[in-house]
């Protein structure tokens, strides 16, 4: 239920950020910078849940380092809402090199929220309420995905609604409820 709302990765220590648009916008863009010699990056979904990302060139003997940003609906049980990164794939996900992951929450207390990784949250700092889940794991081989959850609270539903150009005709909005 994730929605990919944008990617970089790094090329010779430089961070470069992808534009998310139409995609017949972005191969036409793409034809167009590899005839001139050079090489971006494109990447496309290919269904629900599956995305290709082709990234040339990639410098040897090099890690190559790859930001794909997205926001997921809260999924809910009981009394509970909760959010779920499938890193594990029932036990079978290889050893990851890296992994870093972040949670934000606004305007809720410690005794509302668990997660199943017993991370210890920090303040979030761009708020005045609110608390940060993060995790960095090297050389790791997650047993079990990483799921916070929060009980539920009786307070009336909020919602923010964001849009704008991503360049061109093509553009995009999130709602944030």
């Amino acid at each position: 239920g994730g929605v990919v709302i944008g990617y970089a990765y790094w090329f010779k220590g430089e961070r470069i950020n992808a534009v998310l648009m139409d995609n017949d916008r972005a191969w036409e863009i793409y034809q167009t910078i590899t005839s001139h010699g050079r090489d971006p990056a494109i990447m496309e979904q290919w269904g629900n849940e599956r995305y290709h990302l082709q990234i040339y060139p990639v410098e040897p003997k090099k890690d190559l380092r790859v930001e794909i940003r997205y926001i997921a609906p809260l999924e809910g049980d009981g009394g509970f809402l909760f959010y779920q990164a499938p890193i594990s794939h029932d036990g079978n996900m290889p050893r990851l090199e890296s992994f870093e992951g972040e949670v934000r929450m606004r305007g809720l207390r410690r005794d509302q929220v668990s997660d199943s990784l017993k991370l210890e949250p920090t303040k979030d700092e761009s708020t005045t309420e609110g608390l940060v889940y993060q995790v960095h794991k090297e050389d790791w081989h997650p047993e079990k995905d990483w799921v916070v959850r929060l009980r539920r609270s009786q307070q009336t539903l909020a919602a923010f609604a964001s849009g704008g150009p991503s360049g061109g005709r093509d553009g995009f909005f999130a709602l944030v409820l």
